[in-house]
């Protein structure tokens, strides 16, 4: 027990300089820091909700950062679209452990083993008090230059998601060269969920990304075929 304590006390990362420069380039490093301030928090969380489980003990001050709202806010919407129900659950849960005050976590608590007409409900009410941010699509810049398209494709349906429901008060970055350097695989990813498509929130993913797509700049001929293509399918 005493060996596996110094291996622990080892690790972690203590020098504050160190701390935020590990943060801001991979958010799952705040895992080896044994107190994370509230700053270095509030920085993972924008960039990543999902490395919430990562943070022993929130600080109070994380829940009046407008950004960390909307992007966990936007995670469970999503999770709940995709009816991912664990993770959906295990992030309410988080939250609600750390004593967060936001009054929408009520809706979420009702989704929770919810019908589909009411999980549809939930979203639509929902996502109209969301936005993104200038982050969000730096993000979906540095996930074009390395990531999986697989990765980039699920980033394009959350942004068209949420641009579908919302407004944004600023303009929408032209992407179009970057997201052409990628053409070939985006289009083949979008051939493929239309093949393999089994009902509604597929084709509606398929959509949401078309949409942003067209939002960020790309005027490609063959996203009018697939919209075609979208029109003749019928799922249930």
């Amino acid at each position: 027990m005493l060996i596996r304590e110094i291996v622990r006390e080892a690790r972690w990362i203590t020098d504050p300089e160190e701390q935020l420069r590990s943060v801001k380039q991979d958010p799952e490093s705040i895992a080896d820091i044994k107190n994370p301030s509230a700053e270095l928090q509030i920085i993972a969380l924008r960039a990543e909700p999902n490395i919430h489980h990562l943070i022993r003990r929130a600080d109070p001050a994380i829940w009046e950062d407008p950004e960390v709202k909307a992007r966990v806010m936007r995670q469970l919407l999503v999770n709940i679209k995709h009816r991912f129900g664990a993770q959906t659950k295990d992030l309410f849960q988080w939250l609600k452990q750390n004593s967060c005050p936001w009054p929408e976590l009520s809706a979420i608590q009702r989704s929770l083993g919810a019908s589909d007409s009411l999980i549809n409900e939930i979203i639509s009410d929902q996502f109209g008090n969301l936005t993104l941010t200038s982050s969000d699509f730096k993000k979906l810049a540095l996930m074009l230059q390395k990531s999986k398209i697989a990765t980039v494709a699920n980033k394009l349906a959350e942004i068209g998601m949420v641009l579908h429901n919302s407004r944004l008060d600023f303009e929408i970055p032209d992407l179009s060269v970057a997201l052409t350097a990628r053409k070939t695989e985006i289009l083949k990813h979008l051939l493929g969920l239309i093949k393999t498509g089994e009902d509604s929130r597929d084709k509606e993913d398929i959509e949401h990304m078309v949409e942003a797509l067209n939002d960020l700049g790309v005027d490609w001929p063959e996203l009018h075929t697939i919209n075609i293509a979208l029109d003749s399918l019928d799922y249930d």
